[in-house]
Formats: C-alpha cells, sequence, structure tokens
C-alpha cells in the first residue's frame, strides 16, 4: 500500500493534466498512487489519462464539481497521506519527499504541511516576484481572513480529511479554505514547509478569478465556521474581519474584471461589515493595482496613478454614505498614502509629494506615521541628488 495518494481532480483539463501528472509521477518519493478523477470532461481529458495507461488509477463521474471530485479520489486512496494536485499545478520532483518527511516527524495536532509556491503563465514560466514560502506552525487564527494557501501545496493526514468530513460538495468555490478551516477548529494546525516546491499556473479559467463564485464560496464556508458556538470568543470577535476581507478581495477582482461599479459596491460590503478594513494599506494597493497582472502587482507595469486616484477616491465615495466624516477622512488618508507609496516605487517624485501632502492634508494624524511622512522625505532628498548629478553632470559635458 502506497504511503501517499496524489489526488488530480480534472474538469476539461485536456490542455494542462499530463504536466500535473508527470511531475506526480517524477516524484523522487517513489511510495506513491496517483488517483485522477476525470469530472465529466468534454473535452480530451479522457484521451489524455488514457495514455498513462497502469501508471495511474483513474476515476471518471458526472460532473459533480471539484470537491466532490476530491473527495471520490480520497475515498478510493490507500495512503496515509493524501497530496492534492489541481490538473492545471505542477510539482517540483522533491516535493512528496520533502513534505512527507515533516509529516512522519511531526507529532500531536498537525494534520498537514504546504510547501511553498510560484506563480507561472499559462506556458508554466514563472512570473516575477511571486515565489512564497510561509514559515512556521499555521492554526485557525492564521487562516481566519484568507486561505493562505493553494491546495496543491498542501499533504495532509487522510484520517484526519476523513474524520473532519472530507471537502464540502455543497460548495463550489472556497472549498478548500472551508476544509483547512474545519480542521484547524477540531484542534489541528499546519506546518509550512519552507521550499518553493509548486508551480501555480495562471490563466483565464482559473476558478479563483471568478469573483462572485469565490464570494459566495467564501462567506459560506466562514458562515459555516461562525456557527460553532464553542469558539472561543476571541476567535469569534474576529468574524467580522474575516467577512470584510472575503468582500475586500472580491472588490479587487471585480476592478481586474472591468466590473467597477459592482467593485465598488462590494467595497462598500466590506466597509459596513468592518470600516476598519478601509484603514488597512492593502485594501487600497489592491485597488489601485487591480489591473495589474499577477507578478507584477505595485510595479510600474500598466499601472495609471491618476486613474488609480479617481478610482479609490470613486469607491470611498460608494462607501461615504456608511462612514462618518472622521472615519472618512482617516480612509482617505490611508488611499492618498498608498498612492504615495506606489509612486515612490516608481520614482515619480513630484508624484510622490503631490499624493503624501494630500494624505497628510486629509488625515493630520498621519504626521506621526513613517510610512506617509518617509516618501515625502525621501523624495525632497532624491530630487535634490538628482538635481546635482545633473548640474555635475552639465559642468563635466
Amino acid at each position: 500500500m502506497a504511503t501517499v495518494s496524489v489526488i488530480i481532480p480534472a474538469f476539461n483539463g485536456a490542455e494542462f493534466v499530463a504536466a500535473a501528472i508527470e511531475s506526480a509521477l517524477a516524484q523522487t518519493y517513489a511510495d506513491t498512487e496517483v488517483i485522477t478523477i476525470d469530472d465529466g470532461s468534454t473535452d480530451e481529458t479522457a484521451a489524455v489519462l488514457e495514455r498513462f495507461g497502469s501508471r495511474i488509477r483513474v476515476i471518471r463521474q458526472p460532473n459533480r464539481g471539484l470537491a466532490a471530485a476530491r473527495n471520490a479520489g480520497i475515498a478510493l486512496a490507500g495512503g496515509e497521506y493524501v497530496a492534492l494536485l489541481d490538473a492545471d499545478d505542477t510539482w517540483e520532483p522533491a516535493f512528496l519527499e520533502l513534505a512527507v518527511a515533516r509529516l512522519a516527524a511531526a507529532g500531536g495536532p498537525v494534520v498537514g504541511v504546504s510547501a511553498g509556491w510560484v506563480l507561472t503563465d499559462r506556458g508554466g514560466r514563472p512570473l516575477p516576484r511571486t515565489g512564497t514560502v510561509l514559515h512556521g506552525t499555521l492554526g485557525l487564527s492564521d487562516l481566519l481572513r484568507r486561505c493562505p494557501f493553494p491546495p496543491s501545496t498542501v499533504t495532509v493526514r487522510r484520517a484526519a480529511v476523513l474524520a473532519a468530513g472530507g471537502f464540502d460538495d455543497t460548495l463550489r468555490a472556497a472549498e478548500d479554505w472551508d476544509l483547512w478551516l474545519r480542521l484547524t477548529a477540531a484542534g489541528g494546525v499546519f506546518i509550512a514547509l519552507d521550499h518553493c516546491l509548486c508551480r501555480y499556473r495562471v490563466h483565464e479559467h482559473n476558478w479563483s478569478r471568478d469573483a462572485e463564485r469565490m464570494r459566495t464560496g467564501g462567506l459560506r464556508a466562514l458562515e459555516k465556521l461562525f456557527a460553532d458556538s464553542s469558539l472561543p470568543a476571541a476567535l469569534r470577535a474576529e468574524q467580522a474581519p474575516a467577512v470584510a476581507h472575503v468582500h475586500a478581495r472580491a472588490c479587487a477582482q471585480l476592478y481586474a474584471l472591468g466590473r467597477e461599479a459592482d467593485a465598488a459596491n462590494a467595497l462598500r460590503d466590506a466597509a459596513r461589515v468592518w470600516p476598519e478594513i478601509l484603514l488597512e494599506d492593502e485594501t487600497h494597493w489592491a485597488v489601485i493595482c487591480a489591473e495589474q497582472p499577477a507578478g507584477y502587482k505595485g510595479s510600474s507595469h500598466l499601472l495609471d496613478l491618476d486613474q488609480g486616484e479617481r478610482r479609490i477616491l470613486s469607491a470611498l465615495r460608494v462607501c461615504s454614505g456608511d462612514l462618518g466624516p472622521s472615519a472618512r477622512a482617516h480612509a482617505d488618508g490611508r488611499a492618498y498614502r498608498a498612492l504615495a507609496q506606489l509612486a515612490y516605487g516608481q520614482r515619480h517624485m513630484a508624484a510622490v509629494r503631490r499624493f503624501a501632502v494630500r494624505a497628510l492634508q486629509a488625515d493630520p494624524s498621519l504626521y506621526r506615521n513613517w510610512n506617509t511622512v518617509g516618501p515625502l522625505v525621501k523624495s525632497f532628498a532624491g530630487a535634490a541628488v538628482i538635481n546635482t548629478l545633473r548640474r555635475w553632470r552639465g559642468r563635466v559635458t
């Protein structure tokens, strides 16, 4: 019996699934079985799977969704551990070897490990600045505001998954986050594997790009979690921030899709639940940089700061009916601070000064915050250095 069962669900995955399977078969850890679930595909997925012959086990079923497909594979699995691999992702050869070693050495409440990952384009080429490696131990409090890792990075104890009831097949998105929340709410923890061993492919058919589906699934996962009356008060107090972050993520995704009115309304939904989300720099950066592709967030690539200013201020106006004057001033100040920081990254010193001054005008309390004052001070120093170099160059030439 294999130690690890690799579960690969596929729905119309003919373009990518062969690469996923090959990466599972190429693991340096040999005691594995690969189970692929064809979830009612209508493309050439079945033909692709046939090419692997007896090297993989194949389950074919009518289309029932990602959660049901994973559950079908886990039910058939014989391994002590289950490693999840989506049909459009791939692993580095040492993925399972390192994951199993960490799980085998871990005791107590550890239910799974998550390796680091890098985003790739459709052709599998890594996108710049996208490598993510987590560290330490992750419990329920670490998972409440976001799902910190994609499923293809995760190896879990099969017994723990079965005890938790498996994936909820009524969810059509965020089913992985829902399971992680249930596992950790029961006292389990995940440990981070500090190696970047998974390649997460970014393309137009990623389910995570469906903003409304992801928001509905995320809200349902949190609703289920917080229905548990046994949750400690400290965790229950995190319900509003957690819900607000689901709406905020949908806001950024909707802006990326060009659905500006829906996006602004999503930000309003977030602020209604938890107004403090408008004080988080990440909220403003996500709106301003929404149209930038993965790997280029916050860079100068396709980032129009004037458009970003119009967008974030328009979104805050939509929220203003639910905010008092003071809260709106604080939100405006953070929005301009985010713009100043992005402008500094682009070395647009005049824009840095303009946005930083507006941040301080909107919220004078930001005078005490170096994240606001710092870019402003540095912009003047930068301009002075540039002017000195220009004068020196003029004298030399």
